[in-house]
């Protein structure tokens, strides 16, 4: 949804000095993930994504997926029908589900966002 309305914003500017970049990336050990097995995903510091960012502000890239080799995997799925999608993750973690959920360590995020 964000790379589309990213798409479309694009569109609207295309004829000005303004220019929009998409940064898509993994998960990213902030105080966001404390306490979610990413046993299963690929991840990243947050000094990474920031690098990244700045990098496309020097190239004037319009999508960045991090890491890079993770772009086809979004396109396939956009273009895949959404139950063949759900199938194939179901299949993917039989072997290896998802780790355990911490809940204690989430906990201090939850308190600082209300919830």
């Amino acid at each position: 949804a964000v790379a589309a309305l990213s798409r479309a914003v694009r569109a609207e500017i295309a004829y000005s000095a303004v220019t929009l970049t998409t940064v898509m990336p993994t998960a990213v050990h902030t105080e966001l993930t404390a306490g979610v097995s990413l046993d299963l995903l690929p991840t990243r510091q947050p000094e990474q994504i920031a690098t990244v960012i700045a990098d496309s502000a020097l190239r004037s890239w319009r999508e960045v997926t991090v890491p890079r080799w993770l772009a086809p995997v979004g396109a396939i799925e956009e273009a895949a029908p959404e139950l063949l999608m759900q199938r194939l993750k179901q299949l993917a973690t039989l072997r290896r589900p998802p780790g355990p959920f911490d809940a204690l360590r989430r906990q201090s995020y939850l308190d600082r966002i209300g919830q």
